[in-house]
């Protein structure tokens, strides 16, 4: 009798059974707990997608990789250097068009020279660096302590040379604007000078060549290095 009254207590009281994945009709004397013997749904199948690659796979892949690389970083090499020619004439030429402006505006001259620590002008290769100042002055050169620096460049990455020429010959360090916007150190002689700033990347074997002319306009061609 004390057992059916217990079972009739509990009737409504569903639990997990011991080894039967379905609800039981009547309750254990303990407590109801999670089958030892729980169905699954798909481990197998989901052990085999688990599963790494083979070797033949493996070797597959690094072959690929491989190919992919040996073409790829060449092309990303040569786009890199391009993009640091293209910079590099750039500046300078943005430069320039400064100078150009700020002799005008001012009304003094302004030069372009080159530079090894960004603060004075040095006789040094263009690729060192440069820098633009204001004559105030007036002596056509740098004057450390009395001349403004406008605007300076560090030095170029290891690929690129600068340099820069009169069209007739001999190497110059540093340009002048005056307050016409014109180049005094061309307007001075008789001939059609110009001064040649030339860039060239040694990676690439090609660079730029930027012209000034007298009255300070300036032109770009592609030439080879």
């Amino acid at each position: 009798m004390a057992l059916e009254r217990k079972l009739r207590r509990y009737s409504k009281a569903p639990f997990v059974c011991q080894k039967e994945p379905f609800v039981c009709i009547y309750l254990q004397d303990k407590y109801p707990f999670v089958p030892a013997f729980m169905p699954s749904v798909g481990f197998r199948h989901f052990c085999r997608s688990m599963a790494g690659f083979n070797l033949v796979e493996l070797m597959a892949t690094l072959v690929v990789i491989g190919v992919l690389l040996g073409v790829g970083l060449p092309a990303i090499n040569r786009f890199v250097e391009s993009n640091r020619l293209t910079s590099a004439t750039n500046n300078l030429i943005s430069d320039l068009s400064v100078a150009r402006t700020e002799a005008v505006k001012r009304g003094l001259r302004v030069g372009v020279c080159t530079s090894t620590d960004a603060s004075t002008c040095s006789a040094s290769t263009w690729e060192r660096g440069w820098l633009v100042f204001v004559d105030k002055d007036g002596n056509s050169a740098w004057t450390a302590g009395t001349d403004e620096v406008v605007r300076a460049r560090e030095s170029l990455p290891g690929s690129m040379a600068a340099s820069s020429v009169l069209s007739t010959g001999g190497g110059i360090n540093l340009s002048l604007y005056d307050r016409q916007g014109a180049v005094p150190a061309l307007r001075a002689t008789d001939t059609d000078d110009a001064i040649e700033y030339s860039f060239c990347n040694t990676k690439l074997g090609r660079g730029r060549k930027v012209t000034v002319n007298e009255f300070g306009r300036h032109t770009l061609a592609n030439i080879d290095c």
